[in-house]
């Protein structure tokens, strides 16, 4: 039994004997009629996205989604030369916009949205949309060999988002096409009250005394001109490191420019009955992706994809404990993990529900890189191959799923079977950010300033299912 898990959550799935680099996605519940919340009753427990995936798929979808930033020269350079006193800053954006089985998107209601990573609190306000954007703006003053300075003047880092965007102007403003779950929050490695979580992603794990602070460290939008402007103030001679953050909902902020063509998601069900599921009886659920491509521009642009991965997998609800779904066939053979079922009693993992009375989720995850990565041993730098262009094509992909069906039909308003596609991109615009690359402005002669790498990255996580859920 082989298990998916991100690499970020790769000790969470120890108990799974395998070494595992991404970390899957989200548990599935059950599904029953929406009814219509309201702030004073909170929403009922209708069809929601993190009860209708599996946990494999749900910690696939919910991961870190950390940049991954590189620093220094690659190792080109003797050390001494490439930790040059730098000034190193980026740009991370995760997108996650839910989508029809044709990938075209739809609004759900985030009543239930929050983020662990960050603390952020779970929203109680109903607002409809169809994503929600983390966006990241952060710099690490590095000066170990070329000595550090005090830096007395603003440093800058801006970029070019969309003018004239109208944002909520409080908590109960539902209104606006975009949304503030959270407002642009400082965050600097001084500050000892950080998470042990975010400590060792942004500060290495070291202690907030090793960091100088960045006073009047501030992130703003300016509507006339579009730009969003990050600043932080005065910096002593010594190692800094922050920035800013913030998460927004958006009526209408799907981008999937660079699809072409877009995926596409199908299921059959054999045999054919009268009605489609009669429980206690048995079926084999084949649930399909067609091919896709992902454009990859080459100069003078030069910003490509950098990874992608797609999952298909069947609901647990829909079969009966002990009785699936279990996977038949996975196509292409490439496939980079699966999960199924059944298991017998006491050894079942957190993707089967033996406690509710049902069985456990069947699905397959595919995980490919752009061409210079894919290549790891015995050396790295012998295989940086250009990244492909014009266009990455991937080929159609299947799941063939085993069970005996529970009382959990479709019919009933209960999903049958989710999927999605993750999208790494670098140095590209998505959405209300419209420019492929940010510039930073206020360091001292003698101290450079670099992004190169993947420093202005964004993830595109697209998620579905079938019956399409209403809330997250």
């Amino acid at each position: 039994m082989r298990f998916h898990a991100f690499r970020e959550y790769s000790m969470a799935l120890a108990a799974v004997s395998l070494c595992l680099t991404l970390a899957l996605p989200i548990l599935l519940f059950p599904a029953v009629t929406a009814t219509v919340q309201t702030e004073q009753s909170g929403p009922s427990s209708s069809k929601r996205l993190l009860t209708e995936v599996s946990p494999a798929a749900l910690r696939m979808i919910t991961k870190k989604h950390l940049l991954e930033r590189e620093r220094g020269a690659q190792g080109q350079l003797p050390e001494q030369e490439q930790e040059a006193a730098a000034i190193y800053y980026w740009r991370y954006v995760w997108a996650l916009c839910m989508v029809k089985n044709n990938f075209s998107p739809y609004k759900v209601d985030w009543y239930y949205w929050s983020w662990e990573y960050w603390g952020t609190s779970e929203l109680d306000k109903d607002y409809l949309g169809d994503c929600h954007f983390y966006v990241e703006y952060g710099a690490d003053y590095y000066g170990d060999y070329g000595g550090e300075v005090t830096m007395a003047d603003d440093k800058t880092i801006t970029d070019q988002w969309k003018k004239g965007m109208s944002f909520n102007s409080g908590p109960d403003d539902l209104t606006q096409p975009y949304y503030w779950v959270v407002k642009p929050t400082p965050w600097d490695c001084s500050d000892d009250s950080l998470s042990s979580d975010v400590r060792n992603d942004y500060c290495e794990g070291k202690p907030a005394t090793d960091f100088a602070k960045c006073n009047d460290l501030d992130g703003s939008y300016d509507a006339t001109t579009g730009l969003f402007t990050t600043t932080i103030g005065y910096t002593d001679a010594k190692r800094w490191v922050c920035g800013v953050r913030m998460e927004l909902l958006t009526r209408a902020g799907a981008d999937l420019t660079v699809l072409s063509p877009k995926p596409g998601a199908s299921y059959s069900i054999t045999p054919k009955t009268k009605p489609a599921q009669i429980p206690d009886t048995q079926y084999e659920l084949r649930i399909d992706m067609k091919g896709f491509g992902i454009k990859s521009p080459a100069l003078p642009k030069q910003s490509s994809w950098a990874k992608t991965y797609l999952w298909l997998e069947g609901s647990g609800w829909q079969t009966r404990k002990d009785a699936g779904m279990w996977i038949d066939h996975i196509d292409p053979y490439y496939y980079d993990h699966w999960w199924s079922g059944p298991f017998i009693s006491g050894h079942e993992p957190d993707w089967c529900m033996p406690d509710e009375g049902y069985g456990c989720y069947g699905g397959a995850q595919w995980y490919l890189h752009n061409t210079w990565n894919n290549w790891q041993e015995p050396d790295p730098d012998l295989y940086r191959w250009p990244p492909a262009t014009p266009k990455a094509l991937f080929p159609p992909s299947s799941v063939t799923l085993k069970y005996v069906q529970s009382d959990h039909t479709m019919e009933d308003g209960w999903v049958l079977y989710d999927f999605g596609v993750e999208i790494e991109y670098i140095y590209k615009r998505i959405s209300f950010i419209t420019g492929d690359d940010i510039a930073f402005s206020g360091n001292p002669t003698n101290v450079r300033a670099s992004h190169q790498g993947r420093n202005v990255q964004w993830d595109l996580t697209l998620s579905g299912t079938y019956p399409e859920v209403e809330y997250y």
